[in-house]
């Protein structure tokens, strides 16, 4: 439909210039005449571009209607990573039982005057925190490192969890030890590099998981069906296949908050019961979800 008044549109320009340029009209009218439909036709244009942005961004829909919720939304997401290195030590040395062993054997690695181990250098006992940026209209998405001082591509850190000016020594220490793989961390997962020439991360080479991705999704979802406020209320029940990966990587949540109080009432909502989610009529400081090797503190604010 669209084609044919297209063309519909095309053959009334050209009878129109026929008839302009073989009328006995005067050249100062035929030339404002001109002036006119060239006017139309560009106004036209423009109205038709900015119609299809509106319908794009689906600027005017109702915002009562359901269809609302395709809007795309901007946010910003603050993550910690907090490592719990000593359960790191242990996995690669699994001799290592208490964490008075481990904390010894650390020790010992420092002073060795071959490895001169460089604690500045050193991802062991860091934590680390990133602040993700997503501006939904424009597309732009940015993201802070604090460990880096400045933005990077990924939610990423890589490095050695020991670095120093003889790695080499580290390696000859322990040539057959994980240890001596580049360290990598994200808030998805914690692992040591893979033996694979691209360091391509399979399931063995990480050591502990959250789905990150998941949980700030399931947040969007919370904002778009209930209220604005919601993502930093605290959680009785996720949905069922979020909660199957929770289950799987052995991850437990937390709600961190600012008092003592919380009320345990919960949001009455149509889309929670149709979903099977519960979410505490309280604010929260943070979200935690931790494992036995990592964990990770999300504060998350959406914007429509």
């Amino acid at each position: 439909m669209k084609k044919y008044n297209k063309i519909l549109i095309g053959i009334f320009l050209i009878a129109g210039l026929f008839y302009l340029y073989y009328s006995d009209l005067t050249p100062g009218t035929k030339t404002a005449l001109l002036v006119g439909v060239f006017l139309v036709y560009l106004f036209y244009n423009i109205e038709k571009r900015f119609r299809r942005v509106e319908s794009a961004l689906r600027l005017l829909e109702d915002p009562t209607k359901k269809e609302e919720a395709l809007k795309p939304l901007s946010y910003k997401v603050r993550v910690y990573i907090n490592i719990e290195w000593l359960e790191i030590i242990k996995n690669c040395f699994p001799n290592l039982k208490t964490d008075e062993q481990t904390r010894d054997f650390v020790e010992d690695l420092y002073k060795d005057s071959n490895l001169k181990i460089n604690k500045t250098e050193s991802l062991f006992q860091k934590s680390f925190s990133f602040v993700v940026f997503n501006d939904g209209l424009s597309g732009i998405h940015q993201i802070w490192s604090d460990h880096h001082k400045t933005f990077v591509d990924d939610l990423e850190v890589k490095g050695d969890v020991f670095s120093g000016g003889f790695l080499s020594a580290l390696f000859n220490k322990f040539p057959e030890n994980k240890i001596i793989r580049q360290f990598f961390i994200s808030p998805e997962f914690i692992g040591f590099r893979s033996d694979l020439p691209d360091g391509y991360m399979m399931d063995e080479d990480k050591i502990s998981q959250i789905p990150f991705f998941d949980i700030i999704n399931f947040f969007k979802k919370v904002h778009k069906n209930i209220d604005f406020m919601l993502p930093m209320y605290a959680v009785k029940k996720f949905p069922q296949e979020l909660q199957k990966k929770i289950d799987k990587y052995n991850v437990k949540y937390e709600s961190y908050g600012s008092d003592d109080y919380f009320n345990k009432e919960l949001i009455e909502s149509e889309w929670a019961k149709e979903n099977n989610v519960e979410i505490y009529d309280q604010m929260i400081d943070s979200h935690l979800f931790s494992t036995p090797y990592y964990s990770l503190s999300i504060q998350i604010e959406i914007f429509d």
